[in-house]
């Protein structure tokens, strides 16, 4: 048999694809060291800049993006962005406004399963002394 050993086609097989994990270790590496911080997209520009995000759902959220100096809105869901508005140049440079607190939760559950049954405080103390 002429023809290239086992060994040593299991060698050859291995160091290839050694070779293509280096390279894809190097290239990760340096999609992460030129990606920037802070989810900017231009280590020394900052041309993209995540400024806040909102979380309406687990999969769907706003989020307000500063691009080349203009914030943005944009609706973010599984499946698509949607471009909500544009900040004007006199909001960017604000702060948000703090949000009024909630009004006061109304009866608890167990309040309101009472109502529905017409049981009392009255009738509440009377059933567990029997």
């Amino acid at each position: 048999m002429n023809g290239p050993s086992l060994a040593g086609a299991s060698l050859q097989m291995i160091s290839a694809l050694a070779i293509v994990l280096a390279i894809m270790l190097i290239i990760l590496h340096f999609i992460k060291k030129y990606r920037g911080r802070g989810g900017t997209l231009a280590a020394g520009d900052r041309i993209i800049r995540v400024m806040g995000k909102f979380y309406i759902d687990p999969k769907k959220y706003i989020l307000v993006v500063e691009i080349i100096g203009e914030r943005l809105v944009l609706g973010v869901s599984d499946t698509n962005v949607t471009f909500l508005t544009k900040l004007a140049s006199e909001d960017a440079g604000e702060q948000p406004a703090e949000v009024p607190p909630s009004p006061s939760p109304g009866p608890s559950f167990r309040q309101q399963i009472r109502a529905m049954m017409g049981l009392t405080e009255n009738e509440k103390m009377e059933g567990n002394k029997a």
